[in-house]
C-alpha cells in the first residue's frame, strides 16, 4: 500500500506511510541555543538564543531569542542550562533559569524554574533542566531569562546550555 498525503492548498500537512506510521512535517518545533563567536563566557539576563538546529516554521527570533507559538495547542517546552561563573568557569554562585510566557509581547510570567545551588569551595558545574507543558494559543511569546547567576555559553554546535519546543497537539 502507498503512503497517503493529506494536504490543503498544495502543501502537504500529514503523511500515512504503508506500516502506518504519521509524519507531520510542519508541526511546529524548535531546538535553539547560543554561540559566541569566541571562547566561553557566562550569560546572564534574557538569553538571546542565535543559531538553530530545528526551528519549524521559522518560530523562534534568532536576534531576540524570543519564540511565538504558530498556533494553539499543547506545547512541551524545556530549557538546559550550565551553571557557571561569569567568565565561564567553575561556579561562584547560585544559578536560576526561567521558561517565561507572554500574551502580550510585553509582560512575560514566569512558568517553571529551575536552580542550581552553589556550595562554597566547591569546584565545577551543575547542568540545570526546566521542563513544562503548556496549553498555549497562537501567537504566545516563549523566552528564557537567567535570573540569578550565570549559564555557560560557548562557540560549540554541541552545547550545554539550549532550549526548545514542541507542539504535542
Amino acid at each position: 500500500m502507498p503512503s497517503t498525503k493529506i494536504t490543503n492548498t498544495g502543501v502537504t500537512g500529514l503523511t500515512i506511510d504503508s506500516s502506518g506510521r504519521v509524519q507531520f512535517p510542519n508541526k511546529p518545533a524548535y531546538h535553539i541555543y547560543r554561540k559566541t563567536g569566541g571562547g566561553a563566557t557566562g550569560a546572564n539576563g534574557i538569553v538571546a538564543w542565535n543559531t538553530a538546529k530545528v526551528n519549524v516554521g521559522t518560530m523562534s527570533n534568532l536576534s531576540t531569542g524570543i519564540t511565538t507559538m504558530l498556533v494553539s495547542g499543547l506545547y512541551h517546552l524545556y530549557v538546559s542550562g550550565l551553571a557557571t561563573s561569569s567568565a565561564g568557569g567553575n561556579m561562584t554562585g547560585d544559578m536560576v533559569i526561567r521558561i517565561e510566557t507572554s500574551t502580550d509581547g510585553n509582560t512575560f510570567t514566569a512558568q517553571h524554574t529551575a536552580f542550581a545551588h552553589y556550595v562554597a569551595g566547591a569546584l565545577g558545574f551543575i547542568q540545570v533542566t526546566a521542563n513544562i507543558t503548556l496549553d498555549l494559543t497562537a501567537n504566545t511569546q516563549v523566552r528564557n531569562q537567567i535570573t540569578s547567576g550565570y549559564c555557560y555559553i560557548d562557540n560549540s554546535d554541541e552545547p550545554y546550555t539550549f532550549a526548545g519546543g514542541f507542539l504535542i497537539g
